[in-house]
C-alpha cells in the first residue's frame, strides 16, 4: 500500500467526521416566541434528529475509525516495517482502543470479545451539543436571533460507559483524541501528510 493510499483513507474519515460530528452553529436556529408578559427561546441541537439517526451516525463514526488498522498494518508491511505495531499502539492508546471497542460492540452486540481497552464500553445518550471551546461566545437576542464569535460549533457526543456505569469520557473527545493519536503514530511511522 502507497502512503497515498492511506492519507486518502485519513481523508475519507475527516470528511466522514466533518458531516456528522462539527457542524455550523447556524444549523439549528433557534425558536422564539413572546407575549405581552413574556417571552421565551428554545434551542434544539439536534435538527430534529431522531435517537436513531444520533445512533447511526455514531455508527459512521465508529466505522470510519474501525477500517484505519487494517488499512495501516498493509501499510507498514509494504514497507517492509512490523505490522504487529499497529496492536501495541493500539493496546497502548485508550482513545483508539476505547475506538476500536466501541466499533467491535456495534457490530457484534454484547459478545465476549477481548477488548484493547481492559474495559467494557458502551455509548449511553448519542446526542448533538453545541461546543464553545476556546474564547467563544454565543448571544442569543430577545428575538431569537443568535451572535457568535469564536470557535462555537455542534458536535456529536454521548456519554461512553463503562459495565459498572463508570463514565469514561465523552464521545465528542474520544474522537478528537483518538484521530490525533493515529496522526501521531503515522507520523511517527513516516506517513506524510499533504
Amino acid at each position: 500500500m502507497k502512503d497515498q493510499e492511506l492519507t486518502n483513507r485519513l481523508k475519507r474519515i475527516y470528511a466522514a467526521l466533518g458531516d456528522v460530528t462539527n457542524l455550523d452553529i447556524d444549523m439549528a436556529p433557534p425558536t422564539a416566541w413572546a407575549d405581552e408578559r413574556s417571552f421565551g427561546i428554545f434551542q434544539d441541537f439536534s435538527g430534529g434528529k431522531s435517537q436513531d439517526q444520533f445512533d447511526n451516525e455514531v455508527t459512521l463514526v465508529l466505522s470510519a475509525f474501525a477500517w484505519l488498522p487494517d488499512r495501516a498494518r498493509a501499510w507498514l508491511k509494504s514497507k517492509g516495517e512490523e505490522k504487529r505495531d499497529v496492536n501495541t499502539f493500539m493496546e497502548s492508546t485508550l482513545s483508539v482502543a476505547l475506538m476500536w471497542d466501541l466499533a467491535n460492540v456495534d457490530k457484534h452486540g454484547k459478545s465476549g470479545h477481548t477488548t484493547f481497552s481492559g474495559k467494557s464500553p458502551r455509548l449511553l445518550n448519542a446526542r448533538r451539543v453545541m461546543r464553545m471551546t476556546g474564547s467563544g461566545l454565543f448571544i442569543m437576542t430577545p428575538g431569537g436571533s443568535q451572535h457568535t464569535r469564536g470557535k462555537n460549533n455542534l458536535v456529536l457526543t454521548g456519554e461512553v460507559m463503562d459495565q459498572d456505569g463508570t463514565k469514561i469520557m465523552d464521545f465528542d473527545d474520544l474522537i478528537d483524541e483518538a484521530l490525533l493519536a493515529w496522526e501521531q503514530f503515522l507520523e511517527s511511522k513516516g506517513l506524510k501528510f499533504s
